[in-house]
Protein backbone atom coordinates (compact mmCIF):
# COMPACT_ATOMS: atom_id res chain seq x y z
CA UNK A 1 0.00 0.00 0.00
CA UNK A 2 1.16 3.58 -0.94
CA UNK A 3 0.16 6.44 0.82
CA UNK A 4 0.61 9.93 -0.24
CA UNK A 5 0.61 12.99 1.92
CA UNK A 6 1.15 16.96 1.00
CA UNK A 7 1.41 19.24 3.83
CA UNK A 8 0.49 22.96 2.32
CA UNK A 9 0.67 26.14 4.69
CA UNK A 10 -1.70 28.29 4.11
CA UNK A 11 -1.13 32.18 3.14
CA UNK A 12 -3.80 32.98 5.66
CA UNK A 13 -3.82 31.78 9.06
CA UNK A 14 -6.08 32.58 12.01
CA UNK A 15 -2.46 33.77 13.58
CA UNK A 16 -2.36 36.49 10.44
CA UNK A 17 -0.62 36.75 6.99
CA UNK A 18 1.98 34.51 6.98
CA UNK A 19 4.21 36.32 4.70
CA UNK A 20 3.86 39.40 7.24
CA UNK A 21 4.83 37.38 9.66
CA UNK A 22 8.12 35.80 8.13
CA UNK A 23 9.15 39.85 7.64
CA UNK A 24 8.24 40.74 10.74
CA UNK A 25 11.25 37.87 12.34
CA UNK A 26 13.76 39.82 10.68
CA UNK A 27 12.89 42.64 13.01
CA UNK A 28 12.44 40.93 16.08
CA UNK A 29 15.78 43.51 17.72
CA UNK A 30 13.97 46.21 16.43
CA UNK A 31 12.39 48.76 18.82
CA UNK A 32 8.20 48.56 18.40
CA UNK A 33 5.80 51.43 18.62
CA UNK A 34 2.19 50.56 18.42
CA UNK A 35 0.18 54.38 17.50
CA UNK A 36 -3.60 53.51 18.69
CA UNK A 37 -6.63 54.49 17.39
CA UNK A 38 -8.80 52.09 19.76
CA UNK A 39 -7.96 49.10 21.88
CA UNK A 40 -9.99 46.84 19.11
CA UNK A 41 -7.60 47.81 16.60
CA UNK A 42 -4.63 46.96 19.05
CA UNK A 43 -5.62 43.98 20.34
CA UNK A 44 -6.47 42.53 16.72
CA UNK A 45 -2.71 42.53 16.26
CA UNK A 46 -1.63 40.85 19.04
CA UNK A 47 0.04 37.42 17.09
CA UNK A 48 2.44 40.25 15.61
CA UNK A 49 3.69 41.99 18.21
CA UNK A 50 4.55 38.65 19.56
CA UNK A 51 7.89 39.18 17.62
CA UNK A 52 8.88 41.97 19.80
CA UNK A 53 10.88 42.12 23.28
CA UNK A 54 8.77 45.35 24.04
CA UNK A 55 6.41 47.30 22.13
CA UNK A 56 5.88 51.22 23.07
CA UNK A 57 1.47 52.10 22.66
CA UNK A 58 1.13 55.59 22.56
CA UNK A 59 -1.91 57.21 21.09
CA UNK A 60 -0.62 60.10 18.82
CA UNK A 61 3.12 61.16 17.62
CA UNK A 62 3.32 64.14 20.41
CA UNK A 63 3.21 61.81 23.14
CA UNK A 64 6.39 62.21 25.90
CA UNK A 65 6.90 58.32 26.26
CA UNK A 66 7.29 58.14 22.50
CA UNK A 67 9.58 60.91 22.34
CA UNK A 68 11.36 58.97 25.33
CA UNK A 69 11.34 55.43 23.91
CA UNK A 70 12.51 56.62 20.30
CA UNK A 71 16.55 57.01 21.18
CA UNK A 72 17.94 55.07 17.57
CA UNK A 73 20.03 53.16 19.52
CA UNK A 74 18.29 49.88 16.92
CA UNK A 75 19.35 50.24 13.18
CA UNK A 76 15.19 49.76 12.59
CA UNK A 77 11.70 50.40 14.57
CA UNK A 78 8.43 48.67 13.26
CA UNK A 79 5.68 51.04 13.26
CA UNK A 80 1.95 49.87 13.77
CA UNK A 81 -0.41 52.42 12.88
CA UNK A 82 -3.91 51.49 14.15
CA UNK A 83 -7.30 52.07 13.85
CA UNK A 84 -7.23 54.27 11.78
CA UNK A 85 -10.22 53.07 9.22
CA UNK A 86 -11.98 50.07 8.77
CA UNK A 87 -10.00 48.86 5.18
CA UNK A 88 -13.40 46.85 3.49
CA UNK A 89 -16.25 50.32 4.65
CA UNK A 90 -14.18 53.00 3.03
CA UNK A 91 -13.02 54.18 -0.83
CA UNK A 92 -10.07 53.68 -2.60
CA UNK A 93 -9.53 57.16 -2.81
CA UNK A 94 -10.21 56.77 1.59
CA UNK A 95 -7.89 54.44 1.44
CA UNK A 96 -5.13 56.63 -0.27
CA UNK A 97 -5.73 59.33 2.12
CA UNK A 98 -5.65 57.12 5.12
CA UNK A 99 -2.11 56.01 4.15
CA UNK A 100 -1.04 59.43 3.07
CA UNK A 101 -1.49 60.26 7.22
CA UNK A 102 -0.27 57.12 8.15
CA UNK A 103 2.75 58.14 6.26
CA UNK A 104 3.15 61.36 7.56
CA UNK A 105 2.54 59.96 11.15
CA UNK A 106 5.50 57.07 10.38
CA UNK A 107 8.06 59.98 9.52
CA UNK A 108 7.53 61.86 12.26
CA UNK A 109 8.56 58.90 14.32
CA UNK A 110 10.95 58.26 12.05
CA UNK A 111 12.91 61.78 13.07
CA UNK A 112 11.90 61.32 16.56
CA UNK A 113 14.65 58.62 16.29
CA UNK A 114 17.19 59.65 13.05
CA UNK A 115 15.69 57.17 10.52
CA UNK A 116 15.76 58.30 7.50
CA UNK A 117 14.08 55.23 5.03
CA UNK A 118 10.18 54.92 5.67
CA UNK A 119 8.30 51.71 3.94
CA UNK A 120 5.18 50.28 4.57
CA UNK A 121 5.17 46.61 5.09
CA UNK A 122 1.64 45.78 4.72
CA UNK A 123 -1.80 46.80 4.95
CA UNK A 124 -4.02 44.78 7.54
CA UNK A 125 -7.69 44.95 8.58
CA UNK A 126 -7.41 47.05 11.44
CA UNK A 127 -3.65 48.60 10.76
CA UNK A 128 -0.86 49.61 8.63
CA UNK A 129 2.88 48.44 9.01
CA UNK A 130 5.55 50.70 8.56
CA UNK A 131 9.28 49.89 8.88
CA UNK A 132 11.88 52.89 9.82
CA UNK A 133 15.30 52.03 8.71
CA UNK A 134 18.72 54.47 9.28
Amino acid sequence: MLVLAFVLTPERMYIGNRKVNEELEQYSDAQCVSLIGDMTAFTSELPEYLHFKEICAVQDTSSTLLREYCTGESDSMVVFICGRGLWQFVTPGEVEQITQENQVSAEKIARLGGYTSVEMLDTQEFSQIWVLKK
